[in-house]
């Protein structure tokens, strides 16, 4: 579940003739050694010879964790989608116990998340919130669905398309904001 949580946050397949023969996360250099370490136990657990390449040139602020395996890059792809934009939960993640579906949201929300400071509380103060982003709605709904059937209450908005300062497309995006009371459920003092 862990590795199925990072690879929603990062993660595509590469293909061979048409066949999924690799399981691929994509990863910013500051999170090589959690991240990056993480998922190379991960594989080791399922006996997958699993490699860290550095990025170079305008790259070199990442690092790609592979792992060569067509059986588990076909499971992910059954169950959880192949394109971002086109990833979700699949129908089995639902009946999980409350532990193994923390265990995925964790996952996903140390790659795709991140935590701010707001200043838009009643009172002025300065409140802190987990913000999970995604391009795909199927995904982002889902993961709502999810924090609201564990009693975890959060929020919702849509980032329309743009083009960045630095000229960067970039694709609608659904916003998911889950307040500071609740961020120890996924390991956050």
């Amino acid at each position: 579940l862990k590795l199925a949580g990072y690879w929603l946050a990062e993660g595509y397949f590469t293909k061979y003739k048409g066949r999924i023969n690799a399981v691929v996360l994509s990863l910013h250099l500051n999170e090589e050694t959690t991240i990056a370490a993480d998922v190379l136990r991960c594989f080791k657990a399922f006996h997958i010879d699993g490699t860290i390449q550095y990025g170079r040139g305008k790259h070199r602020n990442s690092v790609t964790v592979r792992g060569g395996s067509e059986e588990l890059g076909e499971r992910l792809y059954r169950d959880f989608g192949e394109y971002s934009n086109r990833k979700s939960l699949p129908l089995w993640f639902y009946g999980l116990s409350r532990r193994q579906k923390l265990i995925l949201l964790t996952a996903l929300f140390e790659g795709d998340a991140c935590i701010t400071l707001n200043t838009k509380s009643k009172d002025g103060r300065l409140s802190e919130t987990i913000k999970y982003g995604s391009v795909s709605y199927d995904l982002a709904a889902g993961i709502r669905d999810v924090l609201l059937g564990l009693g975890i209450r959060c929020s919702g908005t849509i980032e329309e398309e743009k083009v960045d300062k630095k000229g960067v497309r970039h694709q609608q995006s659904y916003r998911i904001q889950i307040p500071r009371r609740f961020m120890h459920e996924f390991g956050y003092p």
